[in-house]
């Protein structure tokens, strides 16, 4: 045979293998997930603390929320009592709490010259850290539209006022983001020597993930971040970005 013609088909021979090797990784690790995630940041001690979170939902259907009544929520410290809030499509998060304390960063004792840190236990959770995070991970049976969630996915709810903005970080001119500014609600009562004391972000999104020499996916994120008045429901604003991520396989 031809030098040539064996050098191609060599050529197309190993195309066929890596093709064929990255369908398989990609089957095997390709994955569904949606994630919502609340972080409390309290700058000084809140007590008798009621917080109501928004909760992502579509048609009064949630995922999130359906885990988070089986007890599936991690990072919920003792003592703190979780009801998840039906409201027509809406749903939300009552947590209440006796305390909500200021955590300051752990400064690390100065190690001896040989000596060698402890191992920090598996499954500590917010032991120590700072600041207090909530956070749950639920699979989903099917692809998830990071590129256009708003007409197919849970998001937190309410939302009104939506608008179209520029997205304001850096990225790509060709990834296909699309980012929107809603207004929300959330409702807090506590005791503290101020009412600004606590202040609550939360994430929710979904994503679609895989391997293929190296882990690659897409995404959209909706994110609440308010410091709370402690006095009742308020206006809290959020944010919604789509489109994060690739999507094309190779």
């Amino acid at each position: 045979m031809n030098p040539l013609k064996i050098m191609l088909v060599g050529f197309a021979a190993v195309i066929i293998l890596a093709a064929s090797s990255g369908a398989y990784w990609y089957t095997v690790s390709l994955s569904h997930d949606y994630s919502w995630e609340a972080t409390f940041e309290a700058t000084i001690p809140v007590t008798n603390a009621t917080v109501i979170l928004p909760l992502p939902a579509r048609d009064g259907i949630s995922p999130v929320a359906d885990a988070i009544a089986d007890g599936k929520l991690a990072g919920v410290p003792p003592g703190w009592d979780l009801t998840v809030l039906e409201d027509g499509e809406v749903r939300m998060l009552r947590i209440s709490a006796e305390a909500i304390t200021p955590r300051p960063p752990h400064t690390p004792e100065p190690l001896m010259e040989g000596e060698e840190g402890p191992t920090a236990p598996q499954g500590a959770g917010n032991a120590g850290a700072y600041p207090l995070i909530l956070s749950i991970s639920v699979p989903s049976a099917s692809p998830i539209t990071t590129q256009h969630p708003d007409r197919t996915e849970p998001l937190l709810l309410p939302r009104h006022n939506l608008t179209s903005v520029t997205c304001d970080f850096p990225h790509p001119p060709s990834l296909p983001l699309v980012c929107t500014h809603y207004d929300t609600r959330v409702y807090s009562r506590y005791n503290a020597t101020r009412p600004d004391a606590l202040t609550v972000s939360v994430s929710a999104g979904g994503r679609n993930e895989w391997w293929i020499l190296g882990w690659s996916g897409n995404a959209y994120r909706d994110t609440v971040i308010v410091t709370l008045a402690g006095d009742g429901w308020q206006a809290a604003p959020g944010k919604l970005v789509a489109g994060e991520g690739r999507y094309s396989v190779f």
